[in-house]
């Protein structure tokens, strides 16, 4: 027969057979205890004494049941074996060592009548407030106290910028360069480099090279490797007169021919030009600034341009037409749909002007565009006006024109018509 669950402040009662466990204080009056409770305490005081003559006695009393060991467990290790369901187990409560025990899953403490998940390594319940903390606050030198993880380490090696980086002695905290390498206090140096030639921190600037010891110079010494008198190393050549030490690796190149490096190191001529004599020239066409005109262009404003496209320069250098009113095609400004070409007498060329008002007038001064014509409705003339934008208005045939204060003018003349 099992025995019922057990705690610290209950006892065993036999009664008709049937065990239970109850605190002596509330039995019922007419209880009267049996030897079972007589014989479990002296397995409990047994087993307090860490003897284990007790199991004779109980397990003659009580047929083996009794259960030292659960005995032992409760009163010695502060839990019985029956105490806790499956997947839990029995902990002592921190806080109160001698209080009830405490059910809780695996992997936890309990503390404060609550459970709580075992901490990591290193760190320890605290009995005041019952979370984890770490118990070392400070740590021997050179070591530093590693927070996260509670626990002593020695600090990193600088990181350094070198190929290798620093390897530690992990008893003394001591960073060591690898063999073949100067400690040069943050990173590890390999002397005879570019960042550290003759000693640590000697760095070559840009055009120079690190290099070894010669017959002018015992140490690693810095040379500049871009010069014509040494172009591109240590033991670097002398370059021509026509050439020039120009690239990555810097070389001796012809200035006079290179297509990279004509006349001067890193001038590179088009793909239509070809280097001559220290100069990009024009493999095909005409020179036009930095490019090469085609037969079908013309160097405008130091452009090539194909002046029989080109709204700007239209059949010849600056002669512009006016999109949408007209476009240059095949060389000449034509009339957009809805605009006719209109003969203007002086103009240089043909102006557009609405279908529904087809007389042009052009004045050499206002302005100087063909295309900004005024275009005169049909039974009416232009009219010169110098004072307006376009130097005419459009007046009946005979008229006269005369300004008005306001900036407009009238048109006096046998309809008397007045433009605002």
């Amino acid at each position: 027969m099992p025995l019922p669950p057990m705690t610290a402040d209950l006892s065993l009662y036999l009664h008709s057979g049937v065990y239970f466990a109850a605190a002596p204080s509330r039995l019922p009056s007419w209880f009267v205890p049996s030897l079972c409770e007589a014989f479990y305490d002296a397995c409990v005081t047994d087993a307090q004494g860490k003897r284990t003559t007790c199991q004779t006695t109980c397990d003659n009393h009580f047929g083996g049941n009794c259960g030292c060991q659960g005995a032992y467990e409760e009163n010695v290790a502060g839990c019985n074996q029956f105490l806790c369901a499956a997947g839990t187990q029995c902990q002592m409560d921190l806080q109160n060592p001698a209080g009830r025990p405490l059910c809780c899953p695996q992997n936890s403490y309990g503390c404060g009548g609550r459970c709580y998940q075992d901490c990591a390594p290193g760190f320890r319940p605290s009995l005041s407030t019952c979370q984890c903390e770490c118990p070392v606050q400070s740590c021997p030198a050179p070591f530093i106290l590693d927070h996260a993880n509670c626990r002593c380490v020695c600090p990193p090696c600088p990181a350094g910028f070198s190929p290798v980086g620093y390897m530690q002695n992990m008893a003394t905290c001591q960073c060591i360069c690898p063999t073949g390498y100067t400690n040069c206090g943050d990173h590890c140096a390999q002397l005879g480099s570019n960042w550290d030639c003759a000693r640590c921190g000697d760095r070559c600037s840009n055009g120079e090279e690190c290099c070894p010891p010669d017959a002018t110079n015992p140490n690693y010494h810095c040379v500049n490797v871009v010069t014509v008198a040494n172009c591109g190393g240590c033991s670097g050549r002398a370059c021509l007169a026509t050439e020039g030490c120009c690239g990555k690796p810097p070389r001796c190149v012809d200035l006079m021919s290179s297509q990279l490096h004509c006349g001067v190191c890193d001038i590179r001529c088009p793909t239509n030009k070809t280097c001559v004599h220290g100069q990009c020239q024009c493999t095909v066409g005409t020179p036009c600034g930095t490019d090469c005109c085609t037969a079908s262009q013309q160097c405008c404003a130091s452009q090539c341009v194909n002046v029989l496209t080109d709204n700007n320069h239209c059949g010849t250098c600056h002669a512009r037409c006016n999109p949408p009113v007209s476009t240059c095609v095949s060389g000449d400004c034509a009339c957009a749909s809805g605009y006719v070409d209109a003969p203007l007498a002086g103009a240089p060329d043909d102006g557009c002007c609405p279908a529904t008002a087809p007389v042009p007038f052009w004045n050499p001064s206002y302005p100087s565009d063909p295309d900004a014509a005024v275009c005169c409705p049909v039974g009416l003339v232009a009219l010169p006006a110098p004072w307006t934008p376009l130097g005419a208005v459009c007046c009946q045939s005979g008229s006269m024109v005369t300004a008005l204060p306001d900036g407009g003018f009238l048109c006096i003349g046998p309809l008397q018509t007045t433009t605002p």
